[in-house]
């Protein structure tokens, strides 16, 4: 079945809406204090890159608290595992790469999102660091982390469908096989990478209280779109550069089914409807055309320990959205009049306020 794209930023902006000068101001150009705390208690992030073949490509990073830093505010530096050396030498990045992170801090909903450009990467055997020149940090809402419920540590559905699988790697170029339909229905949560050449790369957090992913046909997923902030940042990365990584995750498992492809923007009325929730339509959906699949037990993933009780407490006290927010637009370099205007109304406890309020009634 074909569903209509959007191919240009008018209709980007017709289906989805634009951010207001406020959300775009939630992003400065350099690390401040925030992100290096967020960073200190992050075990594990996820990070987007074009290779030198052309594709983009994701790579799961961490393994254990303090494994991200800022050398400096304009630097990010990530320590490396054998894991990870061994997929940069496999599918190793373009020089200069446009790259895009994101960064779980257990336990909670908001992200870290920090996008640049590569310094240098390893060119060793074994670990070693990879250099990033910040362009741009911001929070990311918790939007996401709570439709799926991606934190709770209950009894997980599907337990025995994840063992048949999780024992060993698999590697596919089509959606039709059994292994596949064991992972999906138990899929919350997307990880979309997408790197617009030259410009900008981008990490961002699709999340669902059922299936992230629908399988359309055996080559085809679809992933819907709910409110957030309206940055689009995946979006306009795929306009220009239609080539995507997507990784698929079960809360509180270690197995990840990862896929690359291209993807499409659709706002088809039927995918609206397909979608819906609460009585709401989607917005719309990422439409992918998977190229390569691989379901493989991640060893940084276990290795993190995401869902233990005691990395989970270590997110508590760590600063909110609106603490990170309000200095974040008073950071940032807009000197017009709004710019201004906002710089002086914004707060902490009002942010954190209507964020509150935004979680409840714009979910879905």
């Amino acid at each position: 079945m074909r569903f209509s794209a959007i191919t240009s930023e008018k209709e980007l902006r017709r289906a989805f809406g634009e951010a207001t000068k406020f959300a775009k101001m939630f992003a400065i150009d350099h690390l401040d204090r925030h992100c290096k705390t967020l960073l200190q208690h992050s075990p594990f992030g996820f990070l987007a890159y074009e290779g030198t073949d052309g594709r983009v490509h994701s790579l799961a990073t961490g393994g254990a608290v303090g494994y991200a830093k800022a050398s400096s505010q304009r630097t990010l530096e990530l320590a490396l595992g054998d894991a990870e050396s061994a997929q940069l030498r496999t599918t190793p990045p373009a020089p200069g790469s446009a790259i895009g992170t994101l960064f779980f801090n257990p336990g909670r909903g908001e992200t870290l999102r920090i996008n640049g450009r590569l310094r240098s990467f390893p060119d060793i055997g074994h670990g070693g660091n990879l250099s990033i020149d910040v362009h741009e940090s911001l929070l990311h809402c918790a939007k996401a982390f709570l439709r799926s419920n991606f934190w709770h540590r209950g009894p997980n559905p599907g337990r025995k469908d994840r063992e048949r699988f999780a024992s060993s790697t698999l590697e596919l170029s089509t959606l039709d096989h059994p292994a596949v339909a064991r992972f999906l229905p138990h899929a919350r949560m997307a990880l979309v990478s997408s790197v617009r050449p030259g410009a900008a790369g981008d990490v961002s957090p699709k999340g669902e209280p059922g299936p992230v992913a629908c399988m359309l046909d055996p080559m085809t997923l679809a992933i819907p779109e709910r409110p957030g902030n309206r940055r689009l940042d995946t979006f306009r990365n795929l306009l220009v550069q239609p080539r995507v990584a997507l990784d698929l995750l079960i809360p509180n498992a270690s197995t990840v089914m990862s896929i690359r492809g291209t993807a499409s923007i659709s706002a088809d009325p039927r995918l609206q409807k397909r979608f819906a929730f609460r009585a709401k339509d989607a917005l719309g959906a990422l439409v992918v055309t998977v190229e390569w699949l691989q379901l493989r037990e991640s060893a940084v993933f276990t290795a993190a320990n995401m869902w233990s009780e005691d990395v989970q407490r270590m997110s508590a006290g760590l600063p909110t959205m609106g603490q990170v927010v309000s200095d974040h637009i008073k950071l940032h370099k807009d000197r017009s009049l709004k710019g201004r205007l906002i710089k002086r109304l914004t707060n902490a406890r009002n942010v954190d306020h209507e964020t509150a309020k935004d979680y409840r009634k714009n979910l879905y």
